[in-house]
């Protein structure tokens, strides 16, 4: 045998321990275990109701538990609540989650945790939290900051965490609504007795709209006169948008006032707006609420008249010209109501 390869025991002894304690090294600057978590940035508009993900990304490493605190800017926003993300549920596994202690006068959640029961792990990114929270202040930015951030491997072992925390911004620019202006109907309308609108029996509503952001809808609320709820309302150049509408059947002779929304793309709205829109009996030239002989002499009395008041309601055949036949229409419903044939368009 080769000297060379005799070691006594002193010299074997040595070799041993050294290598020992080189794998303990080795282990010890090993960077294979590490995990990234993240709180990203947002931009909100003041009252703005919104969701901020706080993610980890396991980075290949199988992770079942992690746990975290959170601090925040009480003056400027508000946490409405924590609720548990994908993270621990990738694989289908039972999870125990805590969604913390959360103190908005103090401006932290505390003791929030996440842990896989029975034996799964993850080891793909995912969301670990969903923090719900209100934009209450009126502008600038705040930081939003974990702190005694823990991430373990299957065996409870403590992972390596490398946290990036972010910031709100709440843009006072968004925090304005859209404004709403010249609201108006082309003409009052009769009630449509038919529910097929001819000439006269409908009417365009129009609105102007402006604010710092882009409009992203303006609707107009029908509802009131037999419409949609949320009737949309069309952008026709400018800042102008508008719509047309007739009144069902039977809808009460008055002035209505219908709603208009506005809403910006950051959600902003305005829905203080109203049209006012006069709605009358069809038939009813003298506008008491009545179809009755007088409104058959009015019209003839008016019927060569251009300036005649209520000539959407003096057309009741609804062909575009006020004459003599709307008036002997009007005349042939007051005497035989019951007969189809007479019913006013």
């Amino acid at each position: 045998m080769d000297k060379k390869t005799i070691l006594n025991p002193i010299e074997q002894n040595y070799k041993t321990k050294l290598s020992v304690l080189l794998l303990a090294f080795a282990i010890i600057i090993s960077p294979s275990l590490a995990a990234n978590i993240t709180s990203p940035g947002k931009e909100v508009a003041h009252g703005e109701i919104f969701d901020l993900n706080i993610s980890i990304d396991p980075l290949g490493t199988a992770i079942s538990g992690a746990q975290l605190n959170i601090a925040f800017n009480g003056s400027m926003f508000k946490v409405n609540s924590i609720s548990e993300g994908n993270l621990f549920k990738q694989n289908g596994a039972t999870t125990f989650f805590s969604k913390g202690i959360i103190n908005n006068t103090n401006g932290n959640v505390d003791n929030i945790f996440n842990v896989i029961i029975g034996n799964k792990n993850v080891s793909s990114h995912g969301v670990f939290i969903i923090v719900n929270m209100t934009a209450i202040g009126s502008g600038g930015s705040s930081w939003i900051n974990m702190s005694n951030i823990k991430i373990s491997d299957p065996d409870a072992l403590s992972v390596t965490v490398d946290s990036t925390n972010g910031s709100i911004k709440i843009n006072s620019l968004l925090m304005r609504n859209p404004s709403v202006d010249n609201p108006t109907a082309s003409h009052e309308i009769p009630d449509d007795t038919d529910n097929e609108p001819m000439w006269g029996e409908t009417t365009q509503l129009n609105v102007t709209v402006t604010g710092p952001n882009e409009v992203a809808s303006v609707t107009v609320n029908l509802s009131e006169i037999g419409g949609q709820m949320a009737k949309t309302m069309i952008n026709i150049g400018g800042n102008i948008w508008t719509t047309t509408t007739n009144a069902s059947a039977g809808t009460p002779p008055k002035i209505y006032h219908l709603t208009v929304n506005a809403t910006d793309i950051f959600r902003n709205s305005n829905n203080n707006i109203k049209i006012p829109l006069r709605v009358m009996k069809n038939g009813d030239l003298s506008g008491n609420g009545i179809i009755d002989i007088g409104d058959t002499l009015l019209c003839s009395n008016n019927v060569n008249d251009p300036d005649l008041i209520n000539s959407y309601i003096a057309d009741v055949t609804g062909d575009g010209v006020i004459n003599i036949g709307d008036c002997l229409r009007l005349s042939n419903n007051i005497s035989y109501p019951g007969e189809p044939k007479f019913r006013l368009k």
